[in-house]
């Protein structure tokens, strides 16, 4: 069973932190004022098989939620391109979608390839960079990321997952 959550990287006393998505939900007020003191939420998006990590985009959240997360839907399910090229901000890796007909190959650097049904692999992905915004705004810290630009792209990837009867 495919799985997307999101993971959220912070440093404290000098030593990495990975707060899981799970653990984020269910302990939300212990980790508030880590979220609030952290400059920039960087972390990873995770597509999980079978308990296993398959794909892990390790970067700056606000910017993997708007292009893994709801650009790749935008992308791959309206047949803009070919293929959906992620380039990771903070470094020069990259992760590739490719449409074949109701299934989406992803692979990239360092990730073991993964081929997934269209309708299972693109709500999931929305549904992540949902919990993510919802996790911002229960924190109280959208001003420091452009939250109207990640709805912008939400909405983008809504409408081309409704247009396409999946969502």
């Amino acid at each position: 069973m495919i799985k997307v959550e999101f993971e959220i990287h912070v440093i404290e006393n000098n030593n990495l932190v990975i707060i899981q998505e799970a653990d984020l939900l269910n302990n939300f007020e212990a980790h508030l004022e880590t979220l609030r003191q952290a400059n920039v939420l960087e972390g990873a998006i995770n597509i999980i098989d079978d308990d296993i990590v398959k794909i892990s985009v390790t970067d700056e959240l606000w910017y993997a939620i708007n292009n893994f997360c709801f650009l790749s839907i935008h992308s791959v399910s309206e047949g803009h391109e070919a293929c959906f090229l992620y380039k990771f901000f903070s470094s020069d890796d990259h992760v590739v979608f490719i449409p074949i007909a109701n299934l989406i190959r992803i692979f990239g650097e360092h990730q073991s390839p993964l081929t997934v049904f269209k309708n299972d692999i693109l709500p999931k992905l929305f549904n992540c960079g949902g919990r993510f915004i919802e996790m911002l705004e229960r924190a109280g810290i959208t001003s420091s990321i452009n939250l109207q630009a990640m709805l912008s792209f939400m909405e983008k990837a809504r409408h081309a997952l409704v247009k396409q009867n999946i969502l």
